[in-house]
């Protein structure tokens, strides 16, 4: 289905939708299909990840949130460590999950759910960090600053030991916060989730967070500033 309304967003931004409408297809109509999708709760492809590519005119005429105010929360992490099964599980999303099959880009769920001053909440979903097969630390970057930028808060999900994948992870999320502070961008709220981990001592996992803090270096700025390790 994803690939489906994928196609229909390139033919809406490159062509408009007179392709639709030659075959019976209103515009109203499709708008009105995909926004009975998205209010169901399944999952719509903000970014292409194959492409680098949103389709912003589609999204921004489709979407059924307009003049709301939307509270954004997305996740990050290293490939294969199981982002999109705990959103499914504490959001209740419909992310696509299956053995081998990792998320290409960024996926989004709207809940019509009323936070504070909020409308609606946003849940983005995003493709693994540092994968095997996508070696590009520049892509990583692009993503880290995506979610960092438009997001109120993220999750930052680690599977088993800390030191496995944590330096790279963290290493590219501290360059895209000293970014956002340059750029006097508000930084997210940040929370770290130590997925499928069976040590409960805390205090070894924040001596852990604090030996990698420190093999980092950013320039004119200290990591205290960046980011806080606490109980």
């Amino acid at each position: 289905m994803g690939i489906l309304w994928r196609e229909i967003t390139q033919f809406y931004c490159f062509q408009g939708f007179q392709t639709f409408a030659t075959n019976g297809f209103e515009e109203d109509e499709m708008k009105s299909i995909f926004k009975k999708y998205i209010e169901n709760g399944q999952a719509f492809e903000i970014i292409d990840g194959d492409n680098i590519a949103i389709a912003e005119e589609f999204l921004k005429t489709a979407l059924p949130v307009r003049d709301t105010k939307i509270y954004v929360i997305s996740i990050l992490g290293p490939q294969s460590s199981g982002k999109s099964t705990l959103l499914n599980y504490l959001f209740g999303c419909q992310f696509a999950t299956s053995s081998g099959r990792c998320t290409k880009g960024i996926y989004g769920t709207l809940f019509d759910l009323k936070v504070g001053d909020f409308d609606s909440v946003l849940i983005l979903d995003t493709e693994g960090l540092c994968s095997s097969e996508n070696q590009n630390p520049e892509y990583d970057k692009k993503i880290v600053l995506f979610c960092m930028a438009v997001s109120h808060l993220v999750l930052i999900n680690v599977k088993g030991e800390i030191t496995r994948n944590m330096p790279e992870v963290m290493g590219v999320c501290l360059t895209v916060l000293n970014q956002l502070r340059l750029n006097k961008v508000p930084s997210p709220s940040i929370f770290f989730i130590l997925n499928q981990n069976s040590d409960p001592n805390v205090s070894s996992h924040l001596t852990a967070f604090h030996k990698i803090l420190e093999s980092f270096s950013i320039d004119e700025v200290s990591l205290e500033e960046l980011v806080r390790v606490c109980l």
